[in-house]
């Protein structure tokens, strides 16, 4: 490579990596204008507030919250200090000083800017040309020459490349930086964009220079599951490389980077940590009330990849910044690309059939055929109805004709019915509007040379006091009294964020009926599965209303007057999860996909033995699979055959701000040695009603 070429390169980086402080601060506007934080100074540095969407607006909610609660612990822990000082590395178009001086919160204390020169040029034309901004410096003058762009008691905005140590060190010294003072020094994705041996080299150099310091840094983590891999190529796409990424891939890893670089203590806590740990839950109500959100898989993965770091030397060495209310250990279950463990796995396999969608319903059909409805697709929402079969050269999509199609829908429930039909419950369009209709799909299977398959869309009319409208619920056939009945259960609606309540739908005459039902019902829910099992429900798992997962399994069992509620202790315990499917074999209740929050990896497959009340968890092994395979909001269907496997279909999401991922193809898991898997640990069987 010639000297010329290797500059220009690192030219063109280095304008990208300037351009991420760019979109950052549209983010951060936007939040801001939402109401997610107070932040009257972040509109003096764009040009136009731009309404973000509400999951980019909570993942820059969180992102401000954690640095804002570390900058404001280290004020007051050195509030008795003569003199205290704030070095924010790559700090862009933050507000933060102003902030603080607007608070007052910066009294002996001062702020110091490092940024690329060019970024800290525009920032400081930036803020000559806003009086609001301006009347927050004392003795102002128009931006100066030389590494220093502006300068007042409490304000130093210093241009300088950050991998240049010694002449940031010069130019933090002719701002006035004083080594001995208390330091805390901030880095929002900067140093990942940097080779790491410079990232190290900067992480280090803090450490001696600033003996008495708190370093605190906000990064990205996890690369190698379904969604790291997708927000890597992200910036390697915007030519903004997460280096750091190779050799620090998890928390553990990062914490340990600064031990070894000369820092004390270190404390690392990724974002659903944080946000459960250390944000009151009264904040986190505010927060859901902002406006209507329904991604809550792409939210707690966002969280569960990047996260908050603080380091600490000297005299600031007990001063812990970060001390969630609870300790969240991480199971034992491996990342995809570590080497192997004590984890079991299961083969999972690409079919060449395209099928992609998200939130759609499934349901197997008579004729070993499968039902596909709603969801969303690339070319928009209401996808239309679609049925796949299995012949001798494999799985295929089937032309069919339809009387009509479902309609626009999105996390309804596809029950299927004694005699072959399919009712089609619940749902939404949008989280302002639920679908209240409900429909009954028949399907008439013909020869293929007869033309298309034939379905049938009937609109039903039911009586009776109806449940209020929902989706991500669940809808299953139980028995009563030698009667079929749809049982309703969970969900959440515009106004309700997990619902709780029951409901039976008489198929005989289309009523909503009252049944005695004994026993606690389990915790509102939505996103949860629930399965046929002996007359009743299985229940396992979903997001409670508080907005964490849950991990307990609850029967509906059948009794002389009704149904009574009963929960199984397992053990160990199933990690507790969301948005996943499950279907029941015998007496193995078999658990797939889905989101989970504190744990490594990413739920593969975990079965549960109902006679034996015991669980194992299967990581997936997709090495075949040619692309992510991200597992919440698809579809997954048992086949019936000799040897019957596991059709996982649609899936995907909106990956923050790095595109939405659709899983392309249809994935077989195999079942025999998941199956066949035996465990001997004792029932354990209590009833809810005896708790």
């Amino acid at each position: 490579m010639s000297a010329t070429g290797g500059k220009l390169r690192k030219k063109s980086s280095d304008v990208a990596v300037q351009g991420t402080n760019d979109s950052s601060v549209l983010s951060k506007a936007s939040a801001a204008a939402r109401g997610y934080f107070r932040d009257v100074f972040i509109q003096h540095f764009v040009c136009k507030v731009v309404r973000r969407s509400p999951l980019i607006n909570r993942g820059y909610y969180v992102r401000w919250r954690a640095v804002d609660h570390c900058v404001r612990r280290f004020l007051q822990t050195t509030d008795c200090c003569p003199r205290r000082q704030i070095l924010s590395l790559g700090a862009g178009f933050d507000s933060l000083f102003f902030r603080l001086h607007a608070d007052a919160l910066l009294d002996r204390a001062s702020v110091f800017e490092l940024d690329f020169p060019d970024v800290a040029h525009r920032k400081a034309a930036l803020i000559s040309s806003s009086e609001p901004l301006k009347e927050r410096l004392d003795c102002f003058s128009p931006p100066l020459p030389g590494p220093i762009h502006l300068s007042s008691s409490h304000y130093q905005l210093v241009g300088v490349d950050l991998r240049d140590q010694k002449q940031v060190e010069a130019a933090l010294r002719a701002a006035g930086m004083d080594w001995a003072a208390p330091t805390l020094i901030l880095s929002e994705v900067v140093l990942t964009y940097m080779e790491t041996q410079r990232s190290d080299a900067i992480i280090s150099w803090a450490a001696k220079l600033l003996p008495q310091s708190l370093f605190v840094m906000y990064e990205q983590v996890r690369p190698h599951d379904p969604f790291g891999c997708i927000m890597q190529e992200h910036f390697l796409k915007m030519n903004s490389p997460l280096h750091a990424l190779t050799q620090y891939p998890d928390i553990s890893a990062q914490r340990q980077r600064f031990l070894d670089k000369g820092w004390q203590q270190s404390v690392c806590l990724d974002m659903n940590q944080f946000y459960f740990g250390l944000v009151s839950e009264e904040e986190r109500d505010r927060v859901e009330s902002l406006e209507p959100f329904d991604e809550y898989e792409e939210w707690h993965q966002k969280c569960s990849h990047y996260f908050i770091l603080t380091a600490s030397a000297g005299a600031l060495m007990d001063q812990a910044l970060l001390v969630p209310r609870t300790k969240l250990r991480p199971s034992p279950v491996a990342s995809p690309g570590q080497p192997p463990s004590s984890v079991p796995s299961c083969r999972a396999r690409p079919i060449p059939t395209c099928v992609e969608g998200l939130g759609m319903a499934s349901s197997c059909l008579w004729g070993g055929y499968i039902l596909l409805t709603g969801g969303i697709s690339r070319t928009g929402r209401g996808a239309e109805t679609r049925v796949l079969l299995r012949d001798q050269e494999g799985w295929s999509m089937v032309c069919t004709e339809q009387s009509a199609g479902p309609g626009m829908r999105l996390h309804h429930s596809a029950t299927p019915l004694p005699g072959g039909a399919v009712l089609l419950y619940g749902g939404r369009s949008s989280p302002l509007r639920p679908v209240t209709d409900l429909l009954r799909v028949s399907f008439q299977p013909c020869s293929p040379a007869l033309g298309a398959q034939k379905i049938q869309v009937e609109p039903l009319t039911c009586t009776g006091d109806s449940p209020p409208p929902r989706w991500r619920h669940t809808a299953a056939a139980v028995r009563h009294r030698d009667r079929d009945f749809l049982f309703v259960f969970g969900g959440k609606n515009q106004s309700e964020r997990a619902l709780g309540d029951i409901g039976f739908l008489c198929l005989d005459d289309l009523h909503w009926t009252q049944v005695p039902v004994e026993g606690v019902t389990p915790a509102p829910r939505h996103s949860h599965s629930a399965c046929s099992y002996e007359g009743g429900v299985l229940v396992f798992g979903g997001l409670g209303e508080g907005g964490a997962p849950l991990g307990d399994i609850s029967v509906l069992g059948q009794t002389e007057r009704g149904f009574c509620w009963e929960r199984i202790d397992v053990h160990p315990p199933p990690e507790p999860r969301y948005s996943h499917r499950a279907h029941v074999v015998g007496q193995k209740l078999l658990v797939v996909g889905g989101v989970w929050m504190f744990s490594e990896g990413v739920p593969g497959l975990a079965v549960i033995d109902l006679a034996t009340c015991t669980s194992v968890e299967f990581s997936l092994d997709t090495a075949s699979v040619p692309h992510p395979l991200m597992l919440h909001s698809f579809c997954s269907e048992l086949t019936a055959s000799e040897e019957p496997e596991l059709l996982l279909m649609g899936g995907g999401g909106n990956c923050f701000s790095f595109g939405t991922h659709w899983n392309r193809h249809l994935v077989s898991v195999e079942l025999p040695a998941v199956l066949t898997l035996s465990t001997h640990s004792s029932l354990n069987k209590t009833s809810v009603a005896e708790l």
